[in-house]
């Protein structure tokens, strides 16, 4: 979508859960294999800002090499987490534990473990949207929120420290190879964004990020938490369904244009317009079988 409304080429890298720390070794990786972005869109959802890297000690390994692991521990100073890591790294059944876990006892109660189709079909997906992973409509999804979850809304909001770190590291890494970066603040279902604006989360977020806009000139806000996409533009409280996901991109495309042309801080926080006004449109017209351009051989694999 937004590759076809700019008429510039475009790469999707993003991760599924995917920290601070992805996202910087993920742009390290492209920049030294040659890759020369003008512009590139990050994604910090605050829940995972707040979480420290042992929250993807599964997927860690499987990211990123063995160097590349050493220097996050290093970065998290915390001896337990880096062994733990080197662990994973090394031996593979204890990175899959939990797999092999779940295979011997589906054995044992003559189930299936395999979960091949499941993979293929999300492989499918993202070979058909550029590597994104679009949700159909689900009707049945209205706008039901655990309000409890201390993930979500915990009694305070701060960024942890390792995040912070890379957040400064992705940053720094942009100005210097001439990288505009935009930092997409998605909409999320309306009580999710209500709860979180009645215990002051997101005004704790905001003020994290706005120094952010200060320090580095390179970076833009794209804010779409108040655009008015309802209930029914959701499959869950955090996630976009294919109609959804479309009229954000339709808005992401449009707001592109100005990258570069607006220099004060305040300018370069833009608040995307409200879309209810315009949100039937169709989608016939989408290219059905359209190919990652880019992938990232990962310990030997192509991913």
């Amino acid at each position: 979508m937004i590759q076809d409304r700019t008429d510039a080429r475009v790469y999707n890298m993003s991760l599924c859960g995917g920290q601070a720390a992805s996202s910087y070794f993920l742009l390290r990786r492209a920049i030294e294999a040659k890759a020369r972005p003008s512009t590139v869109l990050v994604d910090y959802a605050p829940h995972l800002l707040m979480a420290g890297p042992s929250h993807n000690m599964r997927q860690w390994p499987e990211l990123l090499s063995l160097s590349e692991g050493v220097e996050l521990g290093l970065a998290a100073k915390h001896a337990g987490f880096c062994a733990e890591l080197a662990l994973r790294w090394i031996f593979p059944s204890m990175k899959d534990r939990d797999e092999v876990r779940s295979g011997i006892l589906a054995a044992f109660r003559g189930r299936p473990a395999s979960r091949r189709d499941e993979v293929l079909a999300h492989c499918q997906i993202w070979e058909d949207n550029l590597g994104a992973e679009l949700h159909p409509d689900r009707s049945s999804f209205d706008d039901e929120v655990d309000l409890s979850n201390p993930s979500y809304f915990p009694r305070n909001w701060s960024c942890h420290k390792v995040n912070e770190y890379y957040i400064h590291r992705f940053l720094e890494l942009a100005a210097s190879n001439n990288v505009q970066v935009v930092w997409l603040l998605p909409p999320v279902a309306p009580k999710f964004q209500a709860h979180r604006d009645e215990l002051g989360l997101e005004a704790r977020y905001a003020s994290f990020l706005k120094p952010l806009i200060t320090e580095y000139p390179n970076l833009t806000v794209f804010d779409a938490r108040y655009s008015g996409y309802d209930s029914s533009l959701f499959v869950d409280p955090l996630h976009l369904s294919r109609r959804g996901a479309d009229a954000f991109s339709r808005e992401i495309a449009t707001a592109l244009a100005t990258i570069g042309a607006v220099a004060s801080p305040s300018d370069r926080w833009a608040q995307l317009p409200d879309i209810r006004s315009g949100i039937a449109w169709s989608l016939m017209n989408e290219r059905p079988n359209s190919s990652v351009a880019l992938r990232l051989p990962i310990k030997g694999h192509r991913q």
